[in-house]
């Protein structure tokens, strides 16, 4: 059991704090530069798990991410975390040899760690989602993405996503 939590996410808030809100390190003398520079995402890579305090009271890192990400959905559910989409980096190099580039892809993908063996398994799912809120009833996890008008759901027994109810219209509210 326990809770988890990226350890590289855990960083970013700690030194959040130190910084007076920004990421960049800035104090408020300097209060434009934290607005003319673009905030990079923080890639979820390390998983740590935290045992409470009759367990020992501290925070163990677990094996690595499969697929290292930002963004995915997270739920916990049956001793399992499970990883929902995501965007991924890539990193392709040209032909004639040039700099590299990072490509972000939005992964179509579950990642399942198991708390008892201590493992992750990878399941392909039909969809490229990230940027995910997600809840968990049963044995079903429903996922609503910031880009879509659709709530799915994964079900962690199969490992489908399917659609499980269109987001109704707001009157009188814009697209």
């Amino acid at each position: 059991g326990g809770l988890f939590t990226s350890s590289q996410n855990a960083l970013n808030n700690n030194n959040n704090r130190k910084s007076n809100g920004s990421t960049h390190g800035n104090n408020n003398n300097d209060k434009n530069s934290s607005i003319n520079q673009k905030e990079k995402p923080s890639v979820l890579s390390s998983v740590e798990k935290y045992s409470p305090k009759k367990l020992g009271d501290r925070w163990w890192k677990i094996t690595d991410l499969p697929h290292k990400c930002y963004s995915p959905g997270m739920a916990a559910y049956g001793m399992k975390l499970y990883v929902v989409g995501g965007v991924g980096l890539q990193k392709e190099t040209s032909i004639s040899g040039g700099s590299a580039q990072i490509r972000k892809l939005v992964l179509s993908k579950v990642q399942i760690y198991d708390t008892t063996k201590n493992q992750w398994t990878v399941s392909n799912i039909t969809e490229q989602l990230a940027r995910l809120s997600c809840a968990v009833r049963e044995n079903k996890i429903y996922l609503l993405a910031n880009n879509q008008k659709l709530v799915q759901k994964y079900d962690m027994e199969t490992n489908e996503l399917m659609q499980f109810s269109k987001l109704p219209r707001i009157r009188n509210y814009p697209d």
